[in-house]
């Protein structure tokens, strides 16, 4: 009795192989390099990438990793496939006073077995913009109050405004 009872939990065993077999897969290993020149204006403001906010998405648009960079592993096991790598210095949605944006986002295969590295850059993602207000148009207006305007988002911008308000690319 004890044959007639193992051998068909071996063939069961055995089948579960053929019908789930693994998923292929390779790894996938991210740095962020710095390519801003040191002597660009707001140089002393770029924010070290080890805090940037690192995200890797399959072609399906499942989450494969989000989160801090310097947090995450040296390399990545994942299933063989298309992914979207993904670093940013702080998220930015709308028109906001000294807030640039740092990144680079590239799209990378891996293949079965293969291992691929993907290195980012640390480009400018945003656009900042300070306006210069003339003692004439004070005059002329002086209780005038002036806003810029993105995709219905509004920034006030008064006279004394000396910070830089950034945008997203675009018109």
């Amino acid at each position: 009795m004890k044959k007639t009872i193992f051998l068909p939990v071996l063939l069961c065993a055995a089948c579960t192989d053929l019908v789930s077999p693994d998923i292929p897969s390779g790894q996938l290993a991210i740095s962020i390099e710095n390519q801003l020149p040191p002597e660009t204006r707001v140089a002393a403001g770029i924010p070290d990438t080890d805090d940037f906010i690192l995200t890797v998405t399959g072609s399906d648009g499942k989450s494969i990793y989000s989160g801090r960079f310097a947090d995450s592993p040296e390399t990545m096991e994942v299933p063989a496939g298309t992914y979207t790598v993904s670093a940013i210095s702080c998220e930015f949605h709308s028109p906001k006073y000294s807030t640039p944006q740092y990144g680079d986002t590239k799209a990378v295969t891996v293949n079965p077995g293969a291992a691929v590295s993907v290195e980012l850059g640390c480009c400018q993602q945003n656009s900042g913009l300070k306006l210069g207000v003339s003692a004439e148009f004070r005059t002329l207006f002086p209780s005038a109050t002036i806003y810029m305007e993105e995709d219905g988002e509004k920034l006030m911008y008064s006279y004394g405004e000396s910070r830089t308000a950034y945008f997203k690319p675009g018109r």
